[in-house]
C-alpha cells in the first residue's frame, strides 16, 4: 500500500492495523434513528471497533460524521480521508468534534482535480476490508466496490439498496422529494390586531442551539441532550416538532446563517398568514420547501419594543453605503434576478424570548383546528387553525 501521495498527520501506525471502509451512497434528508442506513452504519462501526479494527472514512458527508461518532463513542480508531488540508476543509470545525482520540489524518497532494471523488478513492485504497451498507446501482460507490474486488479486498454485505423517493442522480437538480401537507386555507381567519408572522419548517441538520455531536448522538441512539433537556421522541423532526420545540423552550432562536455578517437574527413577516401561504416554495438548490404551514404570530408593538426593524430593500451601491448596524436591516434587491420585497421582512436581532411577552401578545400557528387544540393543551398557548377542519378538506 502506498501512501507517499498523501500527507498524514497523526496516529501513523494504524496504516498496518486491519482496516475497514463503508460504502453508503447518497441518502435522503433528514434520516432518523430508525433509518435502515443509519442502524446498518451504527452496527457495523460498533462491531469493527470490537473486532479491533480502524474505521477508514472520509467526513463532510452525514454518513462518515456518524460513522466517526460512533467509533469515538465505542473508543475505537480511525483514518479519516479529507478533501484537502483541515483549515482549508469547510466542514473541519465540525470534524474536528466528532474525531476519536486515536486517528490518522490523510489528505492528497495538491493538484487534485476531483477532490471529492479523489477523497473516496483514496478511502478505498486505504481500506484492506468493506462493509456494503447502501450502494445505488451505477453509481460511486458501485465504482469504489468494484476497485476493492479488483483488488481482491472481501465487501461485507449490507441492506439491500433502497432509493430515496424520488432522488435523482448528484449531478442532476434535485426534484422535491416530500409534498406540502394538504389542507384547505380557511377564508375567514382573520387576526386581531398588528401581527407579524414567523413560519417554521423541519431544521436541516441540528436543531437551531443543538451541537452536531449531541445531532449526531441522537441520531445514533435516538437521545439527544439540548439545553438540559432530553429530546423526547426519535422521529422525524418534522415542522411540527420544530414549533413545539419553540413553544417547550419558550424561545425563537435566532440564526445568522443567511444574514449579514452572520449576526443572528430572527425574521418575521409583515404579510398575513394566508398571503405567506401562498409564497411557500419548493427551492430545489436546497432540497426542501421554504417554510411550512407552522409558526407564531406576535404582536408588532411588542416586537418593535424590543428592537425589531422593517427590512429595507436596497440595490447593491445602496446596501454598501449603510453603517454596519442598519446593514443587518437591509436585502439585496435587485429585480427580476434578486427580488424579496414581497416578504415585507421584519428583523429582531437576537433570540426571542416568548416568556417575557404578554400571553396576548403571540399566538400559535397551525394547518388544522385537530393540531390546534393538540398545542392548546399541551402548551397552554392561544393556538389558530389556518385551515378548515380535515374531514372538509
Amino acid at each position: 500500500m502506498r501512501v507517499d501521495h498523501l500527507i498524514l498527520q497523526g496516529h501513523k501506525d494504524l496504516l498496518r492495523a486491519p482496516r475497514r471502509c463503508l460504502l453508503v451512497s447518497r441518502t435522503a434528508r433528514q434520516p432518523v434513528p430508525n433509518t435502515p442506513w443509519v442502524q446498518a452504519v451504527v452496527a457495523a462501526v460498533r462491531t469493527a471497533s470490537q473486532a479491533g479494527e480502524v474505521l477508514v472514512t472520509g467526513a463532510g458527508r452525514e454518513p462518515f460524521d456518524l460513522a466517526l461518532h460512533v467509533c469515538a463513542q465505542a473508543g475505537g480508531a480511525c483514518i479519516v480521508v479529507l478533501e484537502a488540508a483541515p483549515e482549508l476543509c469547510v466542514h473541519w470545525s465540525e470534524t474536528r468534534t466528532i474525531l476519536p482520540a486515536n486517528h490518522l489524518l490523510a489528505w492528497p497532494i495538491e493538484g487534485s482535480a476531483s477532490p471529492l471523488f479523489e477523497r473516496d478513492h483514496q478511502m478505498a485504497l486505504l481500506a484492506d476490508r468493506a462493509t456494503s451498507i447502501q450502494v445505488r446501482k451505477g453509481g460511486h460507490m458501485e465504482g469504489l466496490a468494484t476497485e476493492l474486488r479488483q483488488r481482491n479486498v472481501t465487501i461485507a454485505s449490507g441492506p439491500v439498496y433502497a432509493p430515496p423517493p424520488q432522488m435523482r442522480s448528484p449531478i442532476k437538480p434535485a426534484r422535491r422529494t416530500e409534498s406540502q401537507p394538504a389542507f384547505v386555507p380557511d377564508p375567514a381567519l382573520r387576526l386581531d390586531g398588528a401581527y407579524l408572522c414567523h413560519f417554521t419548517r423541519e431544521p436541516d441538520g441540528p436543531w437551531p442551539g443543538e451541537s452536531y455531536v449531541e445531532y449526531l448522538g441522537w441520531l445514533a441512539g435516538g437521545t439527544s441532550v439540548e439545553a438540559g433537556n432530553v429530546a423526547e421522541r426519535a422521529g422525524p423532526r418534522d415542522a411540527a416538532q420544530t414549533l413545539a420545540r419553540i413553544l417547550r423552550m419558550r424561545r425563537l432562536l435566532a440564526s445568522g446563517r443567511l444574514m449579514p455578517a452572520k449576526t443572528p437574527l430572527v425574521s418575521f413577516s409583515a404579510r398575513t398568514p394566508h398571503e405567506l401561504l401562498e409564497r411557500i416554495a419548493w427551492r430545489r438548490g436546497l432540497r426542501r420547501w421554504t417554510f411550512r404551514p407552522y409558526g407564531l404570530a406576535v404582536r408588532q408593538s411588542a416586537l418593535e419594543a424590543l428592537g425589531a426593524r422593517p427590512v429595507r430593500y436596497l440595490s447593491p451601491s445602496e446596501l454598501k453605503t449603510l453603517p454596519a448596524d442598519a446593514r443587518l436591516f437591509g436585502q439585496k434587491h435587485q429585480p427580476p434576478g434578486c427580488d424579496w420585497s414581497g416578504e415585507a421582512e421584519w428583523r429582531l436581532r437576537g433570540d426571542l424570548d416568548l416568556s417575557t411577552l404578554r400571553p396576548g401578545d403571540f399566538l400559535a400557528l397551525v394547518p388544522t383546528p385537530e393540531e390546534a387544540r393538540a398545542f392548546e393543551r399541551e402548551f397552554g398557548v392561544k393556538t389558530l387553525a389556518l385551515g378548515i377542519p380535515s374531514a372538509r378538506a
